[in-house]
């Protein structure tokens, strides 16, 4: 289980930009990472050892695999030694599985993925390009004329790359972060504008987390 991230984005500036902001980012009431930073569909595959395996077996170091007792009955059939000797082998009692494709489908999405964008899955882009495991959750925006605010809550840690380019999108926006983890170790308060910190105000995680909730009303 991830830890959670508190985060408040406060959003101030001129209406027509506030507005364009908000139907480009928060229209639907809620955050979507996405909006700013989309993510390349293909990479939504399962993290999972079948496609790790599936991807050994095909690409990787199939020597690992090859000891996997999954594929015994299989190999007796095939005559083949256990553990397996070769790669061919071990595609071979793959395959003659009925859910061969389990393993070996998304593997080769996986690969093809690596070499287009850098990772095989979402894990590792998302951490790289929104600064976090996954999407925005329990995400929250109140709009008013003269000003965002968006509360959201992050996995395990502050999207500083996400909420970087956002700022870089809207440069005449100022926008105010706060965060900080569910446990009170870390946190942070900055002002930021055109992707730059303005101001960085010293305060512990614990009074971050007393004014996010104070302001949260029935929320964090």
């Amino acid at each position: 289980m991830s830890d959670a991230v508190f985060v408040v984005l406060q959003l101030k500036g001129d209406t027509d930009s506030l507005d364009s902001c908000r139907d480009a980012h928060f229209s639907s009431g809620s955050f979507d990472f996405n909006s700013v930073i989309r993510m390349p569909p293909e990479l939504e595959i399962e993290e999972s050892s079948s496609v790790t395996t599936g991807y050994d077996a095909l690409f990787g170091d199939w020597t690992e695999p090859a000891k996997y007792w999954t594929w015994k009955e299989a190999a007796a059939k095939l005559g083949h030694p256990f553990p397996l000797e070769s790669r061919e082998q071990l595609l071979a009692c793959i395959r003659s599985l009925e859910c061969a494709e389990m393993y070996l489908a998304p593997a080769r999405q996986y690969k093809e993925n690596i070499e287009k964008y850098g990772y095989g899955s979402w894990y590792g882009w998302c951490k790289k390009h929104w600064g976090s495991k996954w999407n925005a959750e329990d995400s929250k925006v109140d709009a008013a004329p003269d000003g965002i605010t968006v509360r959201f809550t992050a996995a395990s840690a502050f999207p500083k790359p996400l909420v970087k380019a956002l700022s870089k999108k809207w440069p005449v926006l100022e926008i105010r972060v706060q965060y900080v983890d569910e446990h009170l170790r870390w946190g942070g308060d900055y002002v930021l504008k055109a992707g730059r910190e303005l101001q960085k105000l010293k305060r512990s995680p614990a009074d971050i987390l007393k004014e996010i909730r104070r302001n949260a009303g029935d929320g964090i």
